[in-house]
């Protein structure tokens, strides 16, 4: 199975903000909580407590061609 795509509920965590945040946002632990949200999860989406949904294909198989692995922190 090759990896396809990810689904998650943020762009971007505590541990990986500096890489994922907007360069405009110097200090993004300094805004009001309820902006951060909206700059870390624009979609609003919820996969529990920060979740990812995984999903990987099978080019050959034929039935099952795609997989899904939950994740949640």
């Amino acid at each position: 199975m090759e990896y396809l795509l990810t689904f998650s509920e943020t762009e971007f965590d505590g541990g990986s903000y500096e890489r994922w945040c907007p360069n405009e946002i110097v200090d993004f632990w300094s805004i009001p909580y309820e902006e951060r949200v909206i700059i870390q999860a624009p979609l609003g989406l919820s996969f529990g407590d920060m979740g990812k949904i995984y999903f990987f294909i099978c080019k050959k198989c034929d039935s099952k061609k795609v997989k899904t692995i939950f994740q949640c922190s």
